[in-house]
């Protein structure tokens, strides 16, 4: 749904699997409304068996602490299987979020999707 002033709403979820890593590509907002659609998108990365997940956020504007506990729960889920998150394209006001919340210091965030997957021990064509 969008807002009469052009403001996003919904969250898309898109998965894609490269080498041994799952990217999970993020658009919209990751809020209170959609933080539950997050967690589903997750649950099946962390739980199989492949290596890192990489979160995609370079085209969420807005995310909630309760979408960051989210994200900090699945990297929590990952470190405990000797596995990694990894988050990358913060616009700045999420890059803020993180920040604020400590988030950053809590999990592995690069700046591009190259440097992401290169942090998986993956190369991208």
């Amino acid at each position: 749904m969008n807002g009469h002033d052009g403001t996003v709403w919904y969250l898309q979820i898109q998965e894609e699997v490269v080498g041994t890593a799952v990217i999970l590509r993020l658009e919209g907002r990751v809020s209170s409304a959609t933080s539950g659609d997050l967690a589903r998108a997750l649950d099946q990365p962390c739980d199989g068996t492949r290596g890192a997940v990489v979160v995609d956020l370079s085209a969420v504007d807005y995310i909630n602490g309760q979408g960051l506990s989210v994200i900090e729960a699945a990297a929590a889920r990952l470190r405990a299987a000797d596995r990694e998150l990894i988050v990358f394209g913060l616009c700045p006001v999420v890059a803020t979020a993180f920040d604020l919340s400590g988030a950053a210091g809590r999990m592995t965030v690069e700046s591009s999707r190259k440097s992401a997957l290169t942090r998986a021990g993956l190369n991208e064509s």
